[in-house]
This record gives structure tokens, sequence and C-alpha cells, in this order.
């Protein structure tokens, strides 16, 4: 007699996705502050705003997502999430493309901010 669930193969690939998932997710979290902040020139508030609702809407939409997964099924919900996810992930990398070229990003700042950051050895940054 077993006193909780067993853990069959479908289980931990199920738990060890949805870990990754959740790394991959709140690892960028950083990244994004930095991409907020130097590539589209908003100011620290409204970086902390951004992330703040992101990760508010993450949290207080479960409840209706559960919900959802409940009537039209896990496999469907599931499908759908991973479909929404890599568009969410295709997106970004459209506007990785649209971003400024790395002499801009190197030698300005946004209107406002003292820029402390030094030019690499890669690249030269002249007025």
């Amino acid at each position: 007699m077993t006193d909780g669930p067993t853990f069959t193969k479908s289980r931990v690939a199920l738990l060890v996705s949805g870990f990754l998932v959740n790394v991959g997710s709140f690892s960028i979290y950083p990244y994004l502050a930095v991409l907020l902040r130097d590539r589209m020139g908003m100011g620290m508030g409204q970086v902390g705003v951004v992330l703040g609702l992101a990760t508010l809407v993450q949290f207080a939409s479960a409840p209706a997502t559960a919900a959802l997964a409940e009537r039209v099924g896990l496999q469907r919900s599931l499908l759908g999430a991973t479909v929404l996810y890599s568009f969410g992930g295709a997106a970004f990398l459209v506007g990785r493309s649209l971003r400024r070229s790395p002499s801009s990003v190197c030698c300005s700042s946004p209107p406002g901010v003292r820029s402390t950051r030094r030019p690499t050895a890669a690249i030269s940054c002249t007025g």
C-alpha cells in the first residue's frame, strides 16, 4: 500500500518540464530589466512596474487558467500554453531584430540618464 502518488515516467517528465519552464521564465527577468532600461529607455520605476505587473498577472491568472484547464482538458490546455509560450519567444526574437545598433547603445543613454558605461574594445564610440 502506498501513501502517496507513484512517480511514473510521464509524471516525472511533466515535473521536470514544468521546472525547466519556470527556470527559463524567471531567469530572464534580470535581463528584461536591463533590456527595458537600456534599449527601450524606461526609467527604473517604470521597469519595476512592468515586471511587477507581469508577475502579478502570472500569479493572479492562475485560478482562471486552472478553471480553463478543467473545462477544456489538461492536454489541450498544455498544448495551448506551449503554443502561446512559443509565440512569446518568437516575438522576443523579432523584437531583438528591431534593436538599436551597438554603437548607439554604447554611446547614448535614455533622456535624463547619465551613462557610466565605457565602450568595449570591439566597439568604438565616436561622437
